[in-house]
């Protein structure tokens, strides 16, 4: 079961038809290697890895909630914004900066323009921003901000309001949004700062045929998942 560390809510309740997990045990240590199993997206569809990314970074920003959502680009003359490298490069510095100065924390996706060029879409908390009323505003009256100190193309950062788990759902939408994969330079989205997982616990579940919930049947395995419904976690 995976909760909300925020609020207690359950965002994933999942039973398998047979028990999955041992119980904890004391693991050999020295010169015998400790064995892992490594996860691997080699292999898996492009969708199904998309929609892995969008749980995770729905999980992420629904149990760390944010402040504003805010758009960062990058200006042609300040940087080739079609060099992938160089603008995750610059990106990290001035993110790196702000976690270690102001402990700011981020969510943040990279989206592609139509001509290929690249910026980013994302929830932030306020630390370490400076902004100033761009002299706009939302649909909804809500004051349009730029970041000021963020100095290598135009931004935008508006105050969060509203259903949080609904702009958290949001967020997830801009993977895929760019290409079919929704992977842009091996990554689907970034985050930094002290931010917090889901709290996981783990249960023994009796009559597993009469628990509601969609299945999901694993072949290979001989296993059966049911997840129970718990809200409109995406999927």
């Amino acid at each position: 079961m995976k909760i909300n560390p925020c609020n207690g809510e359950v965002l994933e309740d999942v039973v398998a038809n047979r028990p999955i997990f041992r119980r904890l045990a004391v693991e050999e240590v020295g010169d015998r290697k400790k064995k892992t199993r490594k996860q691997s997206a080699e292999g898996e569809s492009a969708g199904r890895s998309a929609a892995r990314a969008r749980k995770q970074l729905f999980e992420l920003a629904v149990c760390n909630p944010m402040e504003y959502f805010i758009t960062l680009t990058l200006d042609e003359r300040e940087i080739d914004r079609y060099d992938y490298k160089k603008c995750v490069l610059r990106l990290g510095q001035w993110l790196s900066n702000r976690v270690e100065r102001n402990g700011f924390q981020y969510i943040l996706v990279p989206e592609l323009h139509k001509d290929g060029a690249l910026h980013f879409h994302g929830l932030v908390n306020g630390g370490g921003l400076r902004l100033c009323e761009s002299g706009h505003k939302t649909k909804d009256n809500r004051i349009i901000y730029n970041i000021s100190n963020w100095r290598y193309g135009f931004t935008t950062a508006v105050k969060l309001s509203g259903d949080y788990g609904a702009v958290c759902r949001y967020i997830t939408k801009y993977i895929t949004k760019s290409t079919e994969s929704g992977c842009i330079g091996g990554r689907y989205f970034f985050h930094g700062g002290d931010l917090r997982p889901p709290r996981l616990v783990y249960y023994q579940a009796d009559n597993w045929a009469e628990i509601p919930g969609k299945v999901v049947v694993v072949e290979d395995a001989g296993l059966e998942f049911r997840y129970r419904p718990t809200g409109d976690t995406p999927t």
